[in-house]
């Protein structure tokens, strides 16, 4: 019997590789590599899914195939580290740098880059905005040593 995090390993490697055969999963009247079958194509799915929901422009720019071909690719090299699918998607921009077919549209990284900071600031803390009235009641004097902090979620787009 193996310990529980090397099945695992063994288990999330089988997800990602088709080639890779699942030893340990019973099949309980199914063949295990098609069992394995079902879960590797409903965590295809749904990181697709979330990549759609993250990227609706790229995805617009690029037609529904084109963006499910790249998202195909994106998650066997990029798996999920996370528990939390909404974390899921920020090396994206990146992967389509190099991806050959998205070669001539040289803007594309950008437009997803630009999609995921979207997707952090509206995830981030709320933020209470400065208090106007407040900054105009400060005396002129006192001005020169007040001090601006930006939105905590605010990102740089560069």
């Amino acid at each position: 019997m193996l310990p529980l995090p090397e099945l695992e390993r063994e288990f999330a490697h089988a997800l990602r590789d088709a080639q890779v055969p699942a030893r340990h999963v019973r099949g309980r009247g199914l063949d295990p590599s098609r069992r394995i079958q079902v879960y590797r194509n409903n965590m295809l799915s749904s990181l697709t899914a979330a990549l759609r929901t993250v990227y609706p422009v790229t995805e617009r720019l690029v037609g529904e195939q084109f963006f499910a071909a790249a998202a195909q690719g994106y998650i066997q090299s990029n798996p999920s580290h996370s528990g939390n699918i909404q974390d899921y998607g920020g090396a994206f921009p990146a992967f389509l740098q190099g991806f050959a077919p998205a070669a001539a549209l040289a803007y594309l990284p950008d437009v997803a880059a630009l999609e995921w900071r979207r997707l952090e600031t509206a995830l981030g803390p709320p933020h209470t905005p400065m208090d106007l009235a407040a900054l105009a009641a400060v005396p002129a004097e006192l001005q020169p040593e007040l001090h601006f902090r930006h939105q905590p979620t605010a990102r740089a787009f560069c």
